[in-house]
């Protein structure tokens, strides 16, 4: 595994475990891989219309790759992270990008699952130390950073410093609000900004990219019947939103691949909607601005 080393962060690869069981089930496995070169990213305008917390309540992305190594990312979390097979789609779309990198991806996935039982049951945990990751993705209970943002903090700070005690990087999932309570969105975004800041973690603006699409892009439905979990263009747009996250530029590209019964230009517009959220909290660059709050 190589070492991260500030401000630019190394890609690369992974295998993919995907567990969509109950917490008895055992997690099964999958593996992919391309090619990987670095390239900068392009720019973004900010997303407006956007109701974020201010800069000094928000975390920045991970920064991109300057370098040509594969990327290696555990994804830790429950149904909304499992949901449509979020960490395989992520793969996909680098796949299809040019030029294509390598990405491994696992997860450990149990439904209903919060940080706090995941660090209870161990089994995130054995597999962030018995595994060489860059990336750990954390994914609390979609209502925990609302309902106790306190058992947030503490569960990911555990978690975080026995990732960072490997050398990887935290990267935290946020997630989207309840489709008929979107001011929900202000308090998890903030919950989740927070414990970024306290386990110097990074963020991938899923939330904010979910609730931009809905100002911007109405007639494509993110949650599904439920009004919880995502549609297929819910977890397109989550995929696209990692891939920028981690690697610096746009899913040019991937609307190639087609996705469930989304039409090409939906499938664009989501690319656009992923792209305009991240660039515009990382700089267009693709440099993290001096926000950190560390």
């Amino acid at each position: 595994m190589t070492r991260w080393l500030l401000p630019l962060v190394p890609l690369m690869g992974a295998a993919l475990v995907l567990s969509c069981a109950g917490p008895s089930s055992t997690p099964t496995t999958e593996t992919a891989t391309t090619a990987l070169t670095s390239t900068a990213p392009a720019s973004g305008a900010p997303a407006r219309g956007s109701k974020e917390p201010a800069p000094s309540d928000r975390h920045t992305a991970v920064p991109p790759s300057h370098g040509s190594e594969e990327l290696r990312v555990l994804f830790v979390g429950n149904s909304y992270t499992s949901s449509h097979d979020l960490p395989v789609l992520v793969k996909q779309i680098a796949e299809a990008s040019q030029p294509p990198p390598t990405i491994h991806t696992q997860m450990v996935s149990f439904p209903g699952y919060s940080l706090e039982q995941h660090w209870e049951r161990g089994e995130a945990l054995k597999t962030i130390q018995e595994s060489a990751w860059d990336v750990v993705v954390l994914q609390d209970h979609s209502l925990q950073s609302i309902a106790a943002p306190e058992a947030l903090f503490q569960a990911s700070q555990s978690f975080a410093e026995a990732i960072k005690g490997t050398g990887a990087r935290v990267l935290f999932f946020v997630t989207w609000a309840r489709r008929d309570v979107p001011s929900m969105q202000d308090g998890i975004t903030l919950a989740y900004s927070r414990a970024a800041r306290r386990a110097e973690g990074h963020l991938a603006p899923v939330g904010p990219a979910w609730r931009y699409a809905r100002d911007h892009l109405p007639h494509i439905a993110l949650h599904d019947e439920d009004g919880s979990h995502p549609t297929t263009a819910g977890t397109y747009l989550a995929a696209c939103v990692f891939y920028s996250t981690l690697f610096g530029r746009p899913p040019n590209g991937a609307e190639q691949l087609g996705f469930g019964d989304l039409s090409e230009a939906e499938l664009t517009s989501l690319q656009s909607a992923a792209w305009t959220v991240v660039a515009s909290r990382t700089g267009t660059d693709g440099a993290p601005p001096n926000e950190t709050g560390r």
